[in-house]
């Protein structure tokens, strides 16, 4: 085989994979997750009670997009997104408590562009897990390891810039102070994002 017939073969084979488009756009988004295990658990004078689950958190995060191939009706999208993630119990006179982390992901979507749909999943990297309380009844900051999870994510493009978009997380916590032991932070989320 002389050297121009496998230069046109592997262009052949290479030509359905489209072009490599390299459009790169910013991400701001807005979310929250629910579910996982009960951290903790306090009851009120009236009797009510208020929890804060591993999994739930209202999530702000920025990044980018790379639209790594592209063809006529699909695209494959490489994103890339760090953000800060917060839960709390409501207000209480003597005593507050916080939920915090802060979550560094990456995905790979299938994008179908006639319907404007995408479809992908990856790894989400969460940072610094905390639980600090200050009041008559906790005080203190109790620290989790860094938690490794997947993610799948559907969502769908609107307006040509806004994303509305719906995911499940796979995540363990475990505290600093004794590994063996884990918390659940499976959950649901629900957000939306800007497109720049």
């Amino acid at each position: 085989m002389t050297r121009a017939k496998a230069i046109f073969i592997a262009l052949l084979l290479l030509q359905p994979l489209g072009c490599y488009a390299g459009r790169m756009r910013g991400l701001l988004s807005l979310g929250a997750d629910f579910g996982g295990d009960e951290l903790l658990k306090l009851t009120y004078k009236d009797g009510s009670e208020a929890s804060v689950l591993a999994g739930q958190g209202l999530l702000v995060s920025g990044g980018i997009v790379w639209q790594a191939w592209s063809r006529e009706k699909a695209a494959l999208d490489l994103q890339a997104t760090a953000g800060w993630m917060y839960s709390s119990i409501p207000e209480a006179s003597n005593q507050d408590v916080s939920w915090t982390r802060w979550p560094i992901e990456a995905l790979a979507f299938f994008e179908y562009l006639p319907a404007h749909i995408r479809l992908g999943g990856g790894l989400s990297y969460q940072v610094a897990p905390t639980l600090s309380a200050s009041g008559s009844l906790l005080n203190g900051d109790f620290k989790f390891q860094n938690a490794l999870g997947e993610l799948v994510q559907l969502d769908v493009t609107f307006a040509r810039h806004f994303l509305i978009a719906a995911r499940y997380t796979w995540l363990d916590y475990h505290p600093e102070t004794d590994p063996k032991v884990s918390f659940n932070g499976n959950s649901v989320g629900f957000s939306v994002a800007y497109l720049f």
